[in-house]
This record gives C-alpha cells, sequence and structure tokens, in this order.
C-alpha cells in the first residue's frame, strides 16, 4: 500500500513534540526553581529509584563516564530514560499503525492471500463473494483465538473453517476450500498482527538508550589526553598560588574552576561543597577518591584534601616532588625506547648487511661446480 510508506510520519513528529516538551518543561523548571527556591526536581533522586547511589560500584561507573562532560548521575540516567521512553513510545505508535493498516487490508481487500492451488476464476460478483467470506469470516472469528491457530496443524483448521461453510454450495460465488484458505489467512493474520511483544520493545528502547553510554565511551577517548594536560596545568596553578602568601583556597578553586574545562564540574562541586557549613571538608574529598577510578585524579583530590584541610604549603611542596618524580619518570621512558631504536636499528643493520652478503654470494655458488671437487 501506498500509504506505508509514510508510516514513520505520526511516530515522528510525536517523538519530536515530546523532546521539545522536555526541554521546554526543564528550563520552564529551571525558571521556577530559582523563583520558589526548591532543591529538588521530580526526578532529581533517580539515581535513588534504581539503586544508583553515592559508593556504589555502578554510581562509580557513571562518574567515571561523565568525568569530563557537565553531567553528573543524575542527568545521565533522567536522559537515558526519556530516551528509553521515547524509543517505546515510538515502537507503540509503529505497531498500533501496523495493526490499523494490516486490519484495514483484512477486513477490506477482497483479493487476499491464499495458497497457489487455490487460486481460483475471477468472480462474477466480487461484491457478494467479498461479503459471504467475511460472513464466515466473523463466525469463525469468535471460535478460535492465536493459540489455537498456532497448536493446531494448518489442515486441521481449514478443515473446522470448512463446517462452518454449511447450506448450498451453488449459492456460493467461490469454491468452498477457497474460501476456508483465505478465511484461515485473514484470521491467522488478523490474531498475529495483534500479538504484542512488550520484552522485545524494552530491549531494543534498553540498547537505543545505551548509545549514551557509548556516546560517553567515545568522547572520553579523545579527551584524554586534553584532560591530563589540563590536570598538571591546574596543579602548577596550585603551585603557583602558594606561593604568593597569604593562601586563600576558596579564591584558588575560583581561579582553577575559571581555567578548567574538562574538570571544571567537579571544581565547582567542591567550591559548592565548601561553601557549606553543614558538611565535613574531608568528607568532601573521601567521597570523590572513592568514586573515581582514575589514579591521577585521585592524587589532585589527595593534594585538594592536604591544601584545604591540613597543610597549603606541604601541599604544594608534594605536587612539586611529583612533577619531579613524573620528570624521572619521563626520561627514564625516553631513555628505555632510544636504547630500543639502537637495538632495532644495530639489529637491522646486520640483517641488512646478511642478506646483502648472501645475495652476493648465491651467484657464485650457482656458477661453482660441486661435481668437479670430488
Amino acid at each position: 500500500m501506498t500509504i506505508s510508506r509514510f508510516l514513520f510520519i505520526p511516530p515522528f513528529a510525536i517523538a519530536l513534540f515530546l523532546i521539545l516538551s522536555c526541554f521546554a518543561f526543564r528550563r520552564k523548571y529551571k525558571r521556577v526553581r530559582s523563583k520558589y527556591g526548591l532543591k529538588h526536581s521530580i526526578i532529581s533522586n533517580l539515581k535513588d529509584t534504581f539503586f544508583i547511589r553515592a559508593g556504589q560500584k555502578l554510581y562509580s561507573i557513571y562518574m567515571h563516564l561523565a568525568r569530563f562532560t557537565r553531567w553528573d548521575v543524575e542527568g545521565i540516567i533522567r536522559l537515558k530514560l526519556i530516551i528509553f521512553m521515547l524509543v517505546m513510545i515510538i515502537l507503540i505508535l509503529i505497531k498500533l499503525t501496523n495493526i490499523k493498516l494490516y486490519t484495514d487490508e483484512i477486513l477490506y481487500r477482497f483479493d487476499y492471500h491464499s495458497d497457489l492451488i487455490y487460486k481460483s476464476e475471477p468472480c462474477i460478483d466480487e461484491k457478494l463473494a467479498f461479503s459471504q467470506e467475511m460472513e464466515y469470516f466473523r463466525q469463525v472469528l469468535k471460535i478460535t483465538d492465536l493459540s489455537t491457530l498456532e497448536k493446531t496443524p494448518k489442515d486441521i483448521v481449514e478443515n473446522s473453517i470448512k463446517a462452518v461453510i454449511t447450506g448450498d454450495t451453488s449459492e456460493l460465488m467461490q469454491p468452498r476450500d477457497t474460501i476456508a484458505n483465505k478465511v484461515y489467512y485473514r484470521i491467522y493474520d488478523y490474531y498475529k498482527c495483534r500479538k504484542w511483544n512488550l520484552v522485545l520493545f524494552g530491549a531494543v528502547a534498553f540498547f537505543v538508550s545505551c548509545i549514551l553510554e557509548l556516546t560517553l565511551l567515545v568522547y572520553n577517548f579523545f579527551c584524554e589526553n586534553e584532560a591530563g594536560r589540563e590536570l598538571r596545568f591546574l596543579k602548577k596553578l596550585i603551585i603557583l598560588n602558594g606561593s604568593i602568601k597569604p593562601v586563600d583556597f576558596s579564591r584558588l578553586l575560583k581561579i582553577l574552576g575559571d581555567k578548567a574545562k574538562y574538570h571544571k564540574k567537579v571544581i565547582k562541586e567542591i567550591e559548592e561543597m565548601n561553601k557549606k557549613n553543614s558538611i565535613d571538608n574531608k568528607n568532601i574529598y573521601s567521597s570523590l577518591i572513592r568514586n573515581t577510578k582514575d589514579i591521577d585524579m585521585k592524587l589532585f583530590y589527595e593534594k585538594l584534601d592536604q591544601a584545604n584541610n591540613y597543610d597549603f604549603d606541604q601541599a604544594v611542596l608534594n605536587i612539586e616532588n611529583e612533577f619531579m618524580m613524573d620528570r624521572r619518570t619521563q626520561a627514564r621512558k625516553i631513555r628505555k625506547q632510544t636504547e630500543l631504536i639502537h637495538a632495532v636499528g644495530i639489529t637491522g643493520f646486520m640483517a641488512l648487511i646478511f642478506i646483502l652478503i648472501i645475495y652476493l654470494i648465491i651467484p657464485w655458488l650457482e656458477a661453482y661446480n660441486m661435481n668437479q671437487v670430488f
């Protein structure tokens, strides 16, 4: 059917409308929250709903995925749920559209699917023939279901349909076997198109929503080197600001947050939590260290914890020692790479000389007759 080419339009339009509505609602809710001072939105605790709490392994995984973005765990779960619901809605709408189209074809199309052996001559009165066929279709529809059709062989079901077709066969506009065969396919398709597989829909929606995690993995892969360089730059800023006395840690955090790109989110979180009197500063860093897999970030949090809660000068000294150790490690790597290059070069040079010698000796060996020795 021509209309089947445009089945994607209603689900696509509804999905687009829902996406725009979500963004509009989020923008409106931000204005309401800033006006009335609301602290939690309706889905701000989605991580608790899905048992994703701080300190758990899944929470650490999502923290690791979002470390170079401005998203938090709640934001990722929220977006994942929105994608899941949108895909489910699209699949359900497509299913409903297909049910409507297939039902119209079953109920209003005379030349319906049938086996080749039951193809009959064209009817003189197709309207009367179709009305007879649909009358038997409605009678059989009341006494059968999909499970019966799937469990029972096709010929047995057709025989039961023939038993329903009673009366004078001379009054039938089509052969009795043809009517039974066409009614069987109509009923089977009628029930088949109405069979829902929500488990499959949920699996498809879940895998589509996993594209979000895949996107974050790809993004983190390309940002890894830049984030590492930025982290070294932030450590140098700590050393630079630590040399100016007196040292204001809150001002240092503000400078780090302004200069950072990939680590701006976590630095802003530390800055906001330091402003709250109800939170112990030591717990701030312990939670971050526990939920981070990157060793360099763990060491960075340790230095911030030391500068904030213990001795800033000692933290600066530790960062300087860390840079010194990194330079020594880098020098060792360069020395090993140089030695490897030299070894490969010498080995390749000796192999080349060996190949040249063999190349020069082979013509002489071919020209020399070994039989002359004996």
